[in-house]
């Protein structure tokens, strides 16, 4: 009881008057619920506010949402034990597998590891560059090297000037530093006709694959993922912006999304850096989209839900990622729904019980 009424006291001190000003919830309400969700669940103050549970009518259905999804995905993944689980989680050899697999993704180009380079490496291209530690989720590590001909050097974050040594000690030094591989990809730009969503770096499609229990392949509520602001990456817990896609022909359906310090959730009606409007946006070459996430989850037919990244390039649609551990918020926050308005569920117990009888 006394860890509730600190979980409920700590999150208004946090997000209540902000709260308060947006939705009209009082304080008091929001405490109370809060606390209440604690001690019966064990909710956390993010979780609360992230799924809106002060408001009234999602705290009357907060039954039909799981924010511990990654648990049930866990327990699954682990029963399957299947090494198409590897392929995934390790860039690099996701990067291959797509190869042998004639799957259109962006190649890695170098790899670093505890220090220096791998032995093939002989020098970086004159090119934009993009790199990322090979097992590292939600965009965390990235960097973008942007190449400038004219004087033949790199800029990466605050530093300019660079030269290709001097990329190649930085991107070692990190692998050292990290105790992990960095890879690097010649940067990938999306069509053009993607440019007006984005602040410049990658926009990517999430589709989430499943396996119904007729053995087809079926997709959850897709999403588009646009970086904002200084990030390099499209991940909405690092700025960017997730608006809701219709299913049927890739057109944006409703409110981007984005974290917020002040109210953990901020809603755009237009794209935060370039102010053009999200709602009826189509994403180019849709149909292309999603024949690429079901050929891919047929190529990796040892799982039977795997979170997809896909970019469309001019060329068309490229995997970037495949995520055998997918978040489910994504999914559910942008299209303002429950994992239980999904076909998750049914599917999940689908798996789950053939698991159990073997």
């Amino acid at each position: 009881m006394y860890l509730a009424v600190a979980t409920g006291v700590t999150g208004v001190c946090r997000y209540g008057g902000a709260i308060s000003a947006k939705h009209g919830v009082s304080k008091r309400d929001q405490f109370l619920r809060l606390s209440i969700d604690y001690y019966l669940n064990h909710t956390p103050i993010e979780t609360f506010y992230v799924y809106q549970f002060y408001l009234p009518e999602r705290w009357k259905s907060r039954s039909r949402h799981f924010p511990d999804a990654g648990l049930a995905q866990d327990w699954l993944l682990a029963k399957l034990a299947s090494p198409d689980l590897e392929l995934l989680a390790n860039k690099d050899k996701f990067a291959v597998a797509c190869e042998k697999r004639n799957l259109p993704t962006i190649p890695v180009i170098a790899e670093f590891l505890f220090g220096s380079p791998k032995s093939a490496f002989v020098e970086l291209p004159s090119a934009d560059l993009f790199s990322k530690p090979a097992s590292s989720c939600l965009g965390r590590g990235a960097r973008s090297w942007r190449y400038d001909p004219a004087s033949d050097r790199f800029t990466g974050g605050s530093s300019a000037g660079l030269t290709k040594q001097a990329v190649t000690a930085a991107l070692s030094e990190q692998s050292k530093s990290l105790k992990t591989k960095i890879i690097v990809q010649r940067t990938a730009r999306n069509h053009p006709d993607m440019a007006s969503i984005t602040n410049g770096a990658l926009a990517t499609i999430r589709i989430v694959t499943c396996r119904a229990p007729s053995g087809a392949i079926d997709i959850l509520p897709p999403v588009i993922k646009m970086p904002a602001g200084p990030t390099v990456v499209d991940n909405l817990l690092g700025g960017g912006v997730a608006a809701p896609l219709d299913r049927n022909n890739g057109t944006i359906i409703g409110h981007g999304i984005q974290r917020d310090l002040a109210t953990v959730l901020k809603r755009w009606t237009v794209h935060p850096d370039t102010g053009v409007p999200l709602l009826g946006f189509s994403v180019p070459g849709w149909s292309e989209v999603v024949k690429l996430a079901l050929r891919a989850h047929q190529s990796f037919s040892g799982l039977h839900f795997v979170g997809w990244d896909i970019a469309v390039l001019q060329s068309g649609p490229v995997l970037v990622e495949g995520n055998a551990l997918w978040e489910a918020t994504l999914i559910v926050l942008p299209h303002g729904i429950s994992l239980s308005d999904t076909q998750f569920v049914p599917y999940f117990n689908y798996h789950a019980d053939r698991l159990l009888r073997r």
